[in-house]
């Protein structure tokens, strides 16, 4: 069984484009996971 998952910048892009208010609560905590992530890289 194949399982593909979305990648954090795919999920952030996703929000925004759906402009719901719950997701623009969530994306500065989805935005600074992201940067820790690569500041890791």
């Amino acid at each position: 069984m194949t399982v593909e998952i979305a990648s954090l910048a795919d999920v952030i892009r996703a929000e925004q484009a759906a402009a719901r208010p719950k997701y623009r609560r969530v994306l500065p905590t989805l935005r600074e996971l992201l940067a820790r992530r690569d500041e890791r890289r």
